[in-house]
């Protein structure tokens, strides 16, 4: 069922009044989030007053529940993930803690688990201590020639805040046209998602559904899509993913509309942090991230398995 929330709609009663709270300083567009001065030596350190406490393998577990693929199994503490090849989230495998067997062996099961699905292999890598197990993995598949790719920065941020710039945010774009929450993506929204600028595949829809009650927004203006993004709550976190705005309505308000009406929806359902994954080269969106309080948790990248002939 459809939900109408109207984007002059302020998102929350909280114990700071929106309009009183600090705004954030307003990055350049080449800048990267704010961090703090040891956050590079210690991934997973999060600035007080921004996002809740969370170590790396935690937050990389409610990332995973978040966007969990169609189909997901353990191997030890290990994640295997498949969704038909959509999102190299939902087609890899998270290797926080220990597979229960020994590293070649977890990796030739790993292997398998894709192969079957006419998948190749994958990992994906988040970078924490460099004597963290998975670390020790990214080590081994290094060494195995395994193919380094897609840097990707976890952002994470407070939930309040972040409403707090939304709603500024509307109130200088004013008038914006109605966001619209739904339960599952319309052919509107599909069409608006184009995931890395390529149109969606066929398993798409279900690998989008895959998660706890995820939540699809859109924002049209006389039938004309203007943007769409999805959302999710997962112990007490809100992760927003899928966000796309057409050209013409960029800089005009209408993703901060969008993420502050998937925000109001995920505070009414318990969530306090928000979290972000952004591949590493785009500075526009880092740059309009840290403008609404975002700060890098940490990053991952993948391990892709070689071609048959180079191992």
């Amino acid at each position: 069922m459809d939900v109408a929330l109207p984007a002059e709609h302020a998102p929350l009663e909280s114990p700071a009044s929106l309009s009183g709270a600090e705004a954030p300083s307003v990055a350049p567009a080449d800048a990267r989030p704010a961090r703090s001065p040891d956050l590079a030596a210690n991934p997973g350190h999060v600035p007080a007053g921004s996002a809740a406490p969370i170590s790396v393998a935690g937050l990389e577990l409610i990332t995973s529940a978040g966007w969990p693929g169609t189909e997901h199994r353990r191997l030890g503490d290990w994640v295997l993930r498949a969704g038909g090849g959509f999102t190299g989230r939902a087609n890899s495998t998270l290797p926080v803690g220990s597979p229960g067997v020994p590293l070649d062996d977890a990796v030739r099961q790993v292997q398998d688990f894709y192969h079957s699905r006419g998948l190749g292999a994958r990992f994906q890598i988040p970078c924490s201590a460099s004597d963290s197990p998975a670390a020790e993995v990214d080590e081994w598949l290094a060494g195995a020639g395994w193919v380094w790719a897609d840097p990707t920065l976890v952002l994470v941020g407070d939930l309040q805040t972040m409403l707090s710039a939304c709603e500024r945010s509307r109130v200088a774009h004013r008038p914006l046209p109605t966001v619209v929450l739904a339960d599952s993506p319309s052919e509107s929204w599909l069409d608006g998602y184009r995931h890395r600028g390529h149109a969606l595949p066929a398993v798409a829809p279900d690998v989008l559904m895959a998660g706890d009650a995820p939540v699809f927004a859109s924002m049209h203006q006389d039938s004309r899509r203007l943007g769409v993004a999805r959302g999710v709550v997962t112990d007490g976190w809100l992760g927003a993913t899928a966000l796309e705005v057409e050209p013409e309505a960029r800089r005009r308000g209408a993703a901060t509309a969008i993420m502050g009406a998937i925000g109001a929806w995920a505070w009414e359902r318990g969530a306090r942090s928000v979290y972000l994954q952004v591949v590493a080269e785009n500075a526009v969106a880092l740059a309009m991230y840290a403008a609404w309080g975002f700060v890098e948790h940490h990053r991952y990248h993948y391990r892709i398995e070689p071609p048959a002939r180079d191992r």
